[in-house]
């Protein structure tokens, strides 16, 4: 886990979530698939939203700030995480996908729920930029226990994927959300490797198609630009 700060960050997340609260009310909103974390007995209870450079649907202004500032904050960090999570078999720029860039999670908790509510899991990227939530709850596995991590309103951590270690990097980070019963909201931004790119004989994009069919179930029907790569629509992370 490797923690960031940037003092822009603050406010163009408060921003964020209050523009994502007023929007998740109102008729355009549009909720993602429903997703069963591997191994978990039912699905994340939790309504959220999520896009890439596409932008289709195209989401509030508000939430496209977001993003673009988190990338900025992970393109000026780029050398530190290289040195921290080396040696990596390729430098981040080549490992990144390029083409539709990272994708953004708005998430949203109700209410009334105590307990887990995002079950433990791996991302299947190269690593997750995660900046504070509205409230705590987020929890990693370290030393055969759970912690909870703190992350202010100016600082993000960067939980690394299955696929950067695939390619020469840390383990995944074993991650899940405890609720307190309070609502809650926070923010993913899934920095996804390139999907041409090989481990095994197995392209990225197939990996991660296959991932998204299981854990999204009958929720989702897994879409392919180009059967010769396997890339999916919104390659994200459970």
């Amino acid at each position: 886990m490797l923690l960031l700060n940037d003092s822009k960050l603050s406010t163009t997340l408060m921003t964020a979530y209050g523009t994502f609260a007023q929007w998740e009310q109102t008729d355009t909103f549009w909720s993602s698939p429903l997703e069963t974390a591997l191994n978990a007995p039912f699905a994340d209870v939790k309504r959220y939203c999520e896009f890439d450079a596409r932008m289709i649907p195209k989401p509030p202004e508000a939430l496209q700030a977001l993003r673009s500032l988190l990338i900025e904050i992970i393109q000026k960090h780029s050398y530190q995480i290289e040195q921290e999570w080396g040696p990596l078999t390729k430098n981040l720029e080549q490992l990144m996908d390029r083409g539709n860039g990272p994708v953004l999670r708005i998430s949203i908790y109700p209410a009334g729920l105590i307990g887990i509510v995002n079950h433990p899991h791996n991302d299947i990227d190269l690593f997750t930029v995660i900046p504070s939530a509205t409230q705590p709850g987020l929890e990693i596995e370290s030393d055969d226990c759970w912690k909870s991590v703190k992350i202010a309103s100016n600082e993000l951590i960067l939980l690394s994927g299955e696929l950067i270690h695939a390619f020469g990097g840390p383990q995944p980070t074993l991650h899940r959300v405890v609720s307190n019963g309070s609502l809650r909201m926070s923010a993913s931004l899934f920095v996804n490797a390139d999907p041409a790119l090989q481990i095994n004989g197995t392209s990225v994009g197939s990996l991660v198609a296959q991932r998204l069919a299981h854990v999204r179930g009958e929720h989702h029907e897994v879409q392919h630009r180009n059967q010769d790569d396997g890339e999916p629509d919104h390659p994200s992370s459970s």
